[in-house]
């Protein structure tokens, strides 16, 4: 079970399924007839998804386990507490309590723990940048690599102060609440740069660092459009699943990207119209960006044919 994003993401299980695991992916909002958004839930829909695996002649028993992320994590920490079905789990970046939609399970409710975030006063990038220096003993301004990733409470703005890092080569910003691109003109060594799990809509600003730029790490966000990805001439790396795409026009512009060969685009709107086929998501998605050598963790293999095609 996946976060907030909602839907059905069957990739992990896929993948477990290869392993030998009986697994179920399991849908628990924004998906068919589920509701459209997390208000609340019933604890009986999961124990019946449990005792329907459980009774699977491929399940060998005596019970099942739950692979969780985010609010699926929160879901799969209620699932072992109160069903005997469930007797392992894993939880992964979830809270240890039930938040945001309320939980029924019989006659109990667990309510949703909220928060106000007008209350919460955000982390700036010097603040994050001074913790990150007291932690690691080093000069911010003299590193390579600098993780400013998951603050508590979360940075949202890419502020001036990101102008000294001048030797960064890896800098990750990744769950936060940023919400757009910003202040990495001075950046000029910048290879990698996460920006995974925050509320980015588009991809402007990155055209400073274009000259450097060979791996961006920015899924879980809201990008919709992808326009000025054109100018990043040197990345090889794109991972950019659970965004917002949702045609093919916008698609196509990743085929400007002359060395991009590595692509993770699962979770986008686009890539779940396939999400039963994937051969032919991947036959649709390399005729349209040929010089692709892996998408979505999968690696491809071209004739001889194909190669000098692309060339």
């Amino acid at each position: 079970m996946y976060g907030d994003e909602g839907g059905l993401v069957e990739f992990r299980s896929s993948l477990l399924a290869t392993h030998g695991f009986a697994a179920l992916s399991l849908p628990y909002f924004d998906f068919e007839d589920l509701p459209k958004v997390m208000k609340e839930f019933q604890l009986e829909y999961f124990e019946e998804a449990a005792r329907f695996l459980q009774r699977h002649p491929k399940v060998k028993g005596p019970g099942v386990g739950v692979i969780g992320t985010g609010k699926g994590a929160e879901l799969a920490l209620s699932m072992i507490t109160f069903l005997p079905e469930v007797v392992a789990a894993v939880c992964i970046s979830g809270c240890s309590s039930n938040t945001v939609a309320d939980l029924h399970y019989g006659e109990m409710t667990l309510p949703g723990l909220r928060f106000d975030m007008n209350k919460a006063k955000a982390t700036t990038i010097r603040g994050a940048l001074a913790k990150w220096e007291e932690k690691n003993g080093q000069k911010a301004s003299e590193a390579k690599e600098v993780k400013l990733y998951g603050q508590i409470p979360p940075v949202e703005k890419m502020d001036e102060s990101l102008s000294t890092l001048v030797n960064c080569e890896k800098l990750s910003l990744s769950t936060n609440c940023i919400e757009r691109i910003d202040n990495l003109s001075n950046l000029k060594n910048l290879r990698i740069l996460s920006l995974g799990r925050n509320n980015i809509k588009n991809l402007n600003g990155l055209e400073a660092v274009r000259e450097t730029l060979e791996e961006l790490w920015i899924s879980y966000n809201f990008i919709e459009k992808l326009r000025g990805i054109h100018v990043m001439k040197k990345l090889k790396v794109l991972y950019m699943s659970n965004n917002l795409v949702k045609d093919w026009a916008e698609f196509v512009r990743l085929a400007e990207l002359p060395l991009l060969e590595d692509l993770v685009f699962v979770g986008n709107p686009l890539q779940q119209k396939y999400s039963s086929d994937q051969n032919s998501w991947i036959e649709e998605a390399t005729k349209r960006v040929p010089k692709l050598k892996k998408l979505d963790g999968v690696v491809l293999i071209k004739g001889e044919e194909d190669e000098e095609g692309a060339n």
